[in-house]
């Protein structure tokens, strides 16, 4: 089976309406201006042939469906781009991503170094925390976290510490980690807070995970907001700490907005990063390589149009809503 076969069979794992939505998703265009035919498999021929006949048609469709991280269709790609594009392809550094999960990532240049060494550096830091002040974009950095876990094996789970009590924030764990339920609920009853048997319990639960080859990344947001009971920052602490001693094997925490003095004996064993509002300068800065990889040159003078439109009526800093008007004028840039 040569390459476009391989990959022809993959995209027949999808119904035609699934491959209409991916198309539509991928190009913003109908899979109908593609193809038009009574079977599938015919269906599938022609959008190939059609693409074959546009590079850049081809590739941006191609890059897309590897971001459903199916292991077959990616195997299929991988095997297929060398053949449109006459040579091997160089993998991209997940850290280096300037879009994931169609969302932009501007600068963050600390933040990605630190997290590669989080999730890379053996017998390194379990531990990252950032501090900023709100509508610096920190939430948002949820989504790059879940990338670059993925990427490297790793499960993210994210919880949100406002509207949660502790016990919410004990059940979400225990579901999303497939965590036996009745041993928890056992040492839980045994300790004077939920939060303190949950710490004993899991303790011992991740002592199981490398033997199965389980790696879990917790994601906690909100740390530092007033409306978070006592309770679940406590638990957020009580495993920030437990991270740091290398208490939790297999287990990385992940605090978005750190709110609490960190103990002095364990802040060389976590990884510490401010977030800054985000400035014009850095939206140019992030469109100008934006195109560079999509190998668009874009003139000085286009640039500062650019960045004048994104920021058009904002003020810096930017509130909540101005976070949002500028992601989403950026996300028309990339679209």
């Amino acid at each position: 089976m040569n390459p476009r076969e391989r990959l022809e069979k993959e995209l027949r794992r999808f119904t035609k309406e699934q491959l209409a939505a991916l198309v539509f998703s991928a190009l913003d265009e109908k899979l109908e201006d593609f193809a038009i035919a009574s079977s599938l498999e015919a269906i599938i021929f022609q959008f190939m042939e059609q693409l074959l006949l546009q590079d850049k048609k081809m590739l941006s469709f191609l890059l897309f469906m590897k971001e459903l991280n199916k292991p077959d269709l990616t195997g299929a790609i991988n095997d297929f781009l060398p053949v449109i594009l006459g040579r091997p392809v160089p993998q991209s550094d997940p850290y280096s991503e300037l879009v994931v999960f169609g969302e932009p990532f501007v600068d963050r240049q600390d933040l990605r170094l630190k997290l590669k060494s989080l999730f890379t550096t053996q017998n390194g830091p379990q531990v990252l925390v950032t501090r900023g002040p709100r509508y610096s974009g920190r939430s948002h950095l949820r989504w790059l976290i879940q990338y670059v876990a993925q990427k490297e094996g790793i499960e993210a789970v994210y919880i949100d510490l406002l509207g949660n009590n502790v016990n919410d924030i004990i059940g979400q764990i225990i579901n999303e980690l497939g965590l036996p339920a009745a041993e928890f609920r056992d040492r839980l009853a045994q300790e004077s807070t939920q939060a303190k048997g949950f710490r004993s319990a899991f303790r011992g639960k991740a002592r199981e995970f490398p033997a199965k080859n389980q790696r879990w990344c917790l994601v906690f947001d909100h740390h530092d907001r007033d409306e978070v009971v006592q309770d679940a920052r406590a638990l957020v602490e009580m495993l920030v700490d437990d991270g740091a001693a290398k208490s939790l094997a297999n287990v990385w925490v992940v605090v978005l907005g750190h709110g609490t003095m960190l103990s002095p004996q364990l802040t060389y064993r976590i990884l510490d990063v401010p977030t800054v509002p985000l400035e014009p300068v850095d939206v140019e800065k992030f469109l100008g390589e934006l195109f560079s990889r999509q190998q668009q040159q874009l003139t000085v003078d286009e640039l500062a149009g650019k960045k004048a439109e994104i920021f058009l009526n904002l003020t810096t800093p930017l509130s909540l809503e101005g976070m949002y008007t500028m992601a989403e004028r950026i996300r028309k840039c990339i679209y």
